[in-house]
């Protein structure tokens, strides 16, 4: 017997909640085929989810063509980061 949640259907084996758990990296394609399955039929059958899932989606995919590929941080990157941060934090501790 399923437990009620307010405001969630159970859709398939899954709650509102679950698919909205992994419905980013249902749009970045991280989902073994299973779940991605299981996600996809709460969707199907779920009005609120699939109007939610194609929004989503939409300003996914336009945030990402607006933005253009991610660039490959330049040399040194992490040591810099490392240098800036201890300056931040010893400013801020007043040494």
């Amino acid at each position: 017997m399923s437990q009620e949640r307010p405001g969630q259907r159970l859709v398939g084996d899954l709650w509102c909640e679950d698919v909205l758990a992994v419905l980013s990296d249902l749009v970045d394609g991280e989902l073994g085929s299973e779940v991605q399955d299981r996600v996809r039929a709460h969707v199907a059958g779920c009005d609120e989810c699939s109007r939610f899932g194609e929004e989503f989606a939409r300003v996914i995919r336009a945030l990402r063509e607006g933005l253009g590929p991610a660039e490959e941080p330049g040399p040194n990157v992490e040591a810099r980061l490392a240098s800036r941060l201890a300056s931040v934090l010893e400013k801020r501790s007043g040494r």
